[in-house]
C-alpha cells in the first residue's frame, strides 16, 4: 500500500514534467519559429511533441487510477 502511494506521486511528477516539456515544445514551434529551424530539427521537435504529449497524460491517468483505487 505504501509503495503504491510512492509509486503514484511518482507517476504524478514524471506526467506533469512531460506535459511541461510539450507545453515548452509547442511554443518553440509554433508560429513562425518552425519556418526558421533546420528540418531536421524541427522534425525533432514535431516528435518529441507527439509522444511526450501521449505519454504525459498516460502516466497522469494512470496515477488517477491508482489514487481511486487507493481509497
Amino acid at each position: 500500500m505504501n509503495f503504491l502511494r510512492k509509486f503514484k506521486w511518482i507517476l504524478y511528477i514524471i506526467g506533469s514534467a512531460l506535459i511541461m516539456y510539450t507545453l515548452i515544445v509547442y511554443f518553440k514551434i509554433s508560429g513562425f519559429k518552425l519556418l526558421e529551424m533546420d528540418s531536421t530539427k524541427g522534425r525533432f521537435y514535431l516528435v518529441t511533441y507527439r509522444y511526450t504529449f501521449i505519454l504525459g497524460f498516460l502516466f497522469l491517468i494512470l496515477a488517477v487510477v491508482i489514487t481511486i483505487k487507493d481509497r
